[in-house]
């Protein structure tokens, strides 16, 4: 109905998730990121939540549409409840033909075709959204799909989207060994209040044939406040604001319009999840945990600069010195590059470099676009006397990351043991990594 009162060709609020509407939103950009990194590495499972609205679907579809010619990826966007069902789908999809219709044909038929597309060097993806809806039967066939496999290597990938209440479940002691096949995770996050309002002027700029509307800085506000930053609801919101606008013959989006267009919608006060504000809390206790550690490592460094003692670092001076070494050390997937450690890592993993180069392992506990929220982590692990660094990689699109890791391992028994341990005292996620490899 305003479309054409605003110059808009389409509305750029539709519900209707669409990857053309794409907002780089830093959580949405590390979960892709995630997803690019678990595919290029080969990593068995993948698990990504986030809140209903947080733009779940429309990560996955451009991430989809981004993908090599030679990654043959296969989308599920419903859960189906039988695994039967759900096999049947899978095959049907691929274009697999002529089996007979049981559990053991699908298994067999889909094990060769996965074989013949390794021997055709390509990689396998299942992409399963909506994953908090499947039952357990269906989330235990899925599990057993990952044990299709070489002597060497995995023939298929798996991403789980979903909810947080699937990592709820997942922490369960049945779930058990469908967690700890989980290597790469990440929970998404709502957007900021800069973040919502660079959202609503990029849709409408997508959609728009000029600047025929204007937000003001309290609309945001508003906007904001209402929404939490979950895209779904900004566009609710928006949409209202819109029509309220358009009535008013207004083209100027004032806070007042936003206000009174905003009370005729619902209460969302309950729209995030329990499992929302439980990241929330442990995001609090590590960066109260951070603060305390500084203003000691503060009072330490006033209290004995004016003694005379051996020329060294205060404690936080040192700490800065070492992760400036560390940031010198920077893993490339980037193609031509020249410094290439991630080979190493490659020629590891498959066992051409077996006997030249030793096996090394950490833990990897976090990795961060922004290094604060790396140090965060760290500071807080270092606290509890956990052997903790920081060690940084450049991405294929040229973005430093910053990983947070624990120890240096001989085997991946050890390391294995102590990723348990952390998940288990410090209830955050803990993954096993070459020394060499993010």
């Amino acid at each position: 109905m305003y479309t054409d009162y605003f110059g808009f060709q389409v509305n750029p609020f539709k519900a209707k998730p669409d990857s053309t509407y794409y907002f780089p939103g830093q959580s949405h950009e590390e979960a892709i990121a995630h997803l690019r990194y678990a595919v290029s590495q080969e990593e068995g499972f993948v698990l990504i939540t986030g809140e209903k609205g947080i733009g779940k679907t429309t990560i996955c579809r451009y991430f989809l549409q981004n993908l090599d010619e030679k990654i043959i990826v296969l989308f599920c966007p419903r859960a189906e409840q039988s695994p039967k069902r759900l096999l049947k789908i899978i095959i049907t999809d691929l274009g697999i033909t002529s089996i007979r219709d049981n559990m053991k044909d699908y298994i067999d038929a889909l094990n060769e075709f996965l074989m013949q597309k390794k021997v055709e060097q390509k990689k396998v993806v299942f992409l399963f959204d909506e994953a908090h809806k499947f039952n357990w039967d269906v989330l235990e066939q899925i599990r057993l799909l990952s044990n299709l496999e070489t002597t060497r290597e995995k023939l298929l990938q798996i991403i789980l989207i979903g909810c947080p209440d699937l990592s709820d479940r997942l922490d369960s002691y049945k779930y058990r060994q469908l967690r700890q096949r989980m290597s790469v995770t990440y929970q998404l996050y709502p957007l900021s209040e800069h973040e919502t309002s660079q959202y609503i002027t990029h849709r409408i700029t997508l959609v728009g044939r000029g600047a025929l509307i204007k937000f003001d800085s309290s609309a945001f506000r508003h906007i904001y406040r209402y929404s939490k930053g979950i895209p779904r609801l900004i566009n609710e919101v928006c949409d209202r604001v819109l029509m309220a606008a358009y009535k008013l013959r207004e083209k100027q989006i004032s806070g007042n319009i936003a206000k009174n267009a905003i009370k005729e919608l619902p209460e969302k006060s309950g729209q995030l999840s329990k499992a929302y504000y439980q990241l929330n809390r442990r995001k609090l206790f590590v960066l109260a945990g951070a603060i305390v550690l500084v203003i000691s490592s503060a009072i330490y460094f006033i209290k004995y600069s004016s003694q005379e003692v051996t020329p060294e670092l205060s404690q936080v001076e040192r700490k800065k010195d070492v992760i400036s070494k560390k940031d010198q050390i920077v893993l490339s997937n980037s193609v031509g590059g020249q410094n290439r450690p991630d080979r190493d890592a490659y020629k590891i993993k498959s066992g051409l470099n077996h006997f030249n180069k030793p096996k090394s392992y950490s833990v990897q506990v976090g990795a961060f676009l922004i290094r604060n929220n790396a140090q965060i982590l760290m500071d807080s692990l270092k606290a509890k006397d956990y052997r903790a660094r920081i060690d940084t990689f450049i991405d294929p699109k040229g973005r430093t990351w910053y990983t947070v890791r624990v120890g240096k391992y001989s085997s991946r028994e050890i390391a294995r043991e102590k990723a348990d341990s952390i998940i288990t005292k410090e209830k955050i996620e803990a993954i096993v990594r070459f020394s060499s490899q993010l």
